[in-house]
């Protein structure tokens, strides 16, 4: 027959098995009231609890396991006499939820090499007194008070050496912004003439805004023009290409077209859309392109194609306006016929010779260099001073045709311009003899 165990030696085992939870060693000489009372600390503590009684019998110990009424006490032998022993798991806690994480738009990151001083005091400003997007509650570790507030607007970001300007903030309010994003850009033609408005978001779009013609739908263009903007992909570099004809609109932007985004869809660049709605430059819905095929609609106009090819976008609006609809009544109210005049015939006192012609209507312009060269002269000498846009109205020809012509008058030294920029669409040119 085995020798069994001292009562610590037996207990240490089995608490050691347990986990090590809280132990509480009673004897019977306690009593029922202490016993139960022990147990009842056990289960209410998260951990639970291990209760042991030492009984110096195992009849005693039946009597320890009558005061518990407990299914789950055990009997150990020992070499004093029995071990009760009562396991409490404890009372089960719901698991703790998950810590919240920040998700990080691709609009948060940080710009290599630029510095608090690239943004636009005032514009920064303007964005802090109304902006629309609650800070976020946790301050940014080593940062100045400075930094520390911009950061909670989502204008700073930390890049591992040091504070530097976001994506977002770069474009919406930056004093250069193509210098780092070579892709904050808008470049193309409009009507022939080239484009390049660069800049943070509300002087571009107003670079833009006056080189577009009076006779286009400046709204249409510019909210294409923002739309592109605020959704392209900034990990590109290529610039947003815009061209603009009589018949066709044309933008094309990096990125890719997400198929049958529902409308609560969080656009790619949240915090560029709210920066914009906070320089009342969008209302910040993302209707933007809704927004535009009702104007286009009201124009009598289709709505805009969209089109994803090789990490583009082409979007690509018809400017031709649509045929009149036909009567919707298949029977027309007749038009009444004015009563015919009777004939008078002429004798020859009352003929009268025929008036004077009317004013010539300007001619095309020849086809001959030298008799265009002639005509843009005389012109230029008649007018004093023109641009481009007013010599193609005035000789009744494209504009692409009279710059040609102006170019070699140029070149020839018959004709100076007058502006110091030869790209801007507002050149104007005078004769060099005037």
């Amino acid at each position: 027959m085995l020798t069994r165990l001292p009562a610590a030696d037996a207990l240490a085992g089995v608490h050691a098995d347990l986990g090590a939870l809280p132990l509480r060693a009673l004897t019977v000489a306690d009593g029922p009231r202490t016993v139960r009372t022990a147990v009842a600390t056990a289960r209410r503590d998260a951990r639970g609890g291990l209760v042991a009684v030492l009984a110096p019998s195992v009849a005693e110990a039946g009597l320890v396991r009558a005061w518990l009424r407990e299914g789950d006490a055990h009997t150990l032998p020992v070499a004093e006499g029995a071990l009760v022993l009562v396991h409490a798991p404890g009372r089960p806690t719901s698991p703790a939820p998950p810590p919240v994480r920040r998700v990080l738009t691709p609009d948060l990151a940080p710009v290599p090499r630029a510095t608090l001083d690239d943004l636009d005091d005032a514009l920064v400003h303007r964005v802090l007194r109304r902006t629309s997007t609650p800070p976020d509650r946790r301050l940014p570790a080593h940062a100045t008070p400075t930094e520390a507030w911009l950061a909670r607007y989502g204008l700073l970001a930390h890049d591992g050496e040091r504070w530097r300007p976001t994506i977002a903030a770069m474009v919406a309010l930056g004093r250069r912004p193509d210098v780092f994003l070579p892709g904050c850009v808008v470049a193309g033609h409009v009507d022939g003439e080239p484009v390049d408005a660069r800049g943070p978001l509300p002087a571009l779009l107003a670079r833009l805004d006056r080189d577009l013609p009076a006779d286009l739908d400046r709204a249409v263009v510019l909210e294409l023009v923002l739309n592109a903007l605020v959704h392209r992909a900034w990990s590109d570099p290529a610039p947003v290409r815009l061209t603009v004809c009589r018949t066709r609109l044309e933008l094309v932007e990096p990125g890719h077209l997400a198929p049958d985004a529902p409308a609560h869809r969080q656009p790619p660049n949240p915090r560029l859309l709210a920066l914009a709605a906070d320089l009342d430059l969008t209302r910040g819905d993302g209707r933007g392109l809704g927004e535009v095929t009702r104007r286009l609609a009201r124009a009598g106009l289709p709505r805009p194609t969209l089109r994803a090819h090789g990490g583009e976008v082409r979007v690509v609006v018809d400017l031709a306006r649509r045929a009149p609809a036909p009567p919707t009544s298949r029977h027309p109210p007749p038009v009444p016929a004015a009563p015919a005049a009777e004939p008078t015939p002429p004798t020859p006192a009352t003929i009268e010779p025929p008036s004077a012609p009317a004013a010539a209507v300007p001619a095309l312009l020849p086809r001959a260099p030298t008799d265009r060269a002639d005509a843009v002269l005389t012109a230029l000498r008649a007018r004093g001073r023109a641009t481009t846009r007013e010599l193609a109205a005035t000789l009744g020809c494209s504009r692409p045709v009279v710059g040609k012509v102006l170019t070699a008058l140029v070149a020839a030294g018959k004709v100076r311009p007058t502006a110091a920029d030869g790209h801007s669409p507002f050149q104007a040119y005078e004769a060099a003899d005037a």
